[in-house]
């Protein structure tokens, strides 16, 4: 369970005496770490499309969250973290997601793709320059959102992984699990896998 896990990582982090644990953890996170996220991501044609599907699918972490897009034409993509009714989502879970998702897009680019900025609802709780040198990007503390800043070059730059193959196998499953259900079939395919 999520709290089992939130509750290891503040241990760990008060033993470390490291206020950016969880930071540099979801930095070493290798890819495969969140699986079939983690493959959707690494398949697709650019990184803002991985992005964009992968995280359709941010409910199979856990399903008090959300992550939306303010993607405009030519402009930054803003990708921000949100508590399914709004909200904020809890610090550390917001710190590795965040990080998480910033490191997956880079290691999609080879080490390319860099943030332009970095947000975060809570205080900061150690040297903020310390994680500006980790994202290569300002950091902001005590924002109204936690999330991240790219430029629209980098959304769009394409993904060094890219399979189409995979992708279009992974878009399918995407449509299976996050899209919405028409049938009785798939309502009750739904309802059988929410129960598991």
């Amino acid at each position: 369970p999520i709290r089992d896990v939130l509750d290891f990582c503040e241990d760990t982090k008060d033993i470390s005496e490291d206020p950016w644990f969880v930071i540099r953890a979801a930095m070493w996170a290798p890819m495969g770490s969140y699986n079939f996220l983690d493959y959707l991501l690494l398949s697709a044609p650019t990184v803002g499309e991985g992005m964009s599907q992968a995280f359709r699918l941010i409910h199979l972490i856990d399903t008090r969250m959300i992550m939306e897009f303010e993607d405009k034409p030519g402009a930054p993509v803003l990708v921000k973290l949100q508590g399914v009714q709004g909200g904020a989502v809890d610090s550390m879970e917001a710190e590795g997601i965040v990080t998480g998702c910033f490191r997956r897009a880079s290691l999609c680019t080879n080490e390319q793709m860099t943030p332009e900025h970095v947000y975060f609802r809570a205080q900061a709780c150690g040297d903020a320059r310390e994680l500006e040198s980790i994202y290569g990007a300002p950091v902001t503390f005590e924002a109204p959102f936690d999330g991240v800043l790219f430029s629209r070059e980098l959304w769009e730059m394409p993904n060094t992984f890219n399979d189409p193959l995979m992708f279009n196998f992974m878009n399918q499953v995407v449509q299976r699990v996050a899209g919405p259900s028409t049938g009785l079939i798939q309502q009750v395919e739904r309802t059988i896998e929410q129960g598991l």
